[in-house]
């Protein structure tokens, strides 16, 4: 549990859940209401605090929203969060704040991540189901070597189970993310890891998908592309990864 005070940090895992607990700096006479609010986020991340998830199996599809001074965060993407807990302490309205920082620690060797936006889609409702897939250069889209949705643990082969990607995070109906880590990839001899993206099924009344894609090498986000997403099943290539090194391209045509 981390609690709100401060200059309080902590050190979390990527995806770990933190269980936030404001009741030291809030609940003291004179408090009229608490929030909890995000101030500061890596790129990519769509995480805010929230009472309870909706599924606590699947956190990055979202929950009840925060209304009290514990709440539930859920790390999403590597890198630095910055909260504060904010409260009204008289009846003009006046606020003060602790913050909380949360920071990352051990950084996968390549994370790729994939959000979404509906164009037409009211906040809060169901959204497009979007698929990342990483393939390795002997692969092909939707075969064995294809890491995505329904095949997340794919076996890569040498050099054992740390040089397999994993989907760790997988979202069907909202803005994602979807994260696929290979924790010490193999030397791909100039030949790439490919990126993309799959519509799978378009939410009622969205207009268009626009799809992200990031990718970061040790922690550090060293590609991003957006792009509106092409009919469904059809693939965006968005990335070629090749290791050592981590260097990251647009693929060639």
């Amino acid at each position: 549990m981390a609690s709100v005070g401060p200059d309080d940090a902590f050190q979390v895992g990527l995806l770990d859940v933190v269980q936030l607990d404001g009741s030291d700096s809030g609940s003291r006479r004179g408090a009229a209401a608490l929030r909890l609010v995000v101030v500061e986020r890596p790129a990519g991340s769509v995480a805010e605090p929230v009472e309870s998830f909706f599924n606590p199996q699947r956190p990055a599809d979202g929950g009840v929203a925060d209304a009290t001074p514990g709440a539930l965060f859920f790390v999403d993407v590597p890198g630095r969060y910055v909260l504060e807990l904010r409260k009204v302490t008289d009846v003009d309205g006046c606020e003060s704040a602790a913050r909380l920082v949360l920071s990352t620690a051990a950084a996968r060797a390549i994370q790729v991540q994939l959000t979404w936006r509906d164009e037409g889609v009211p906040a809060g409702g169901p959204g497009s189901d979007v698929d990342l897939h990483v393939v390795h250069p002997d692969g092909e889209l939707a075969g064995r070597l294809d890491c995505n949705a329904s095949n997340p643990t794919p076996d890569w082969g040498p050099p054992g189970p740390e040089g397999d990607p994993v989907l760790d995070v997988d979202d069907r109906d909202g803005d994602g993310p979807e994260n696929i880590v290979i924790e010490r990839p193999e030397d791909t001899g100039g030949r790439a890891y490919r990126v993309g993206a799959v519509l799978e099924e378009r939410a009622e009344g969205s207009a268009s998908v626009t799809a992200t894609i990031r990718v970061f090498v040790a922690g550090a986000l060293v590609f991003e592309a957006s792009q509106v997403l092409p009919r469904r099943s059809e693939v965006w290539w968005a990335a070629e990864i090749t290791w050592p090194g981590g260097q990251v391209r647009e693929p060639t045509p």
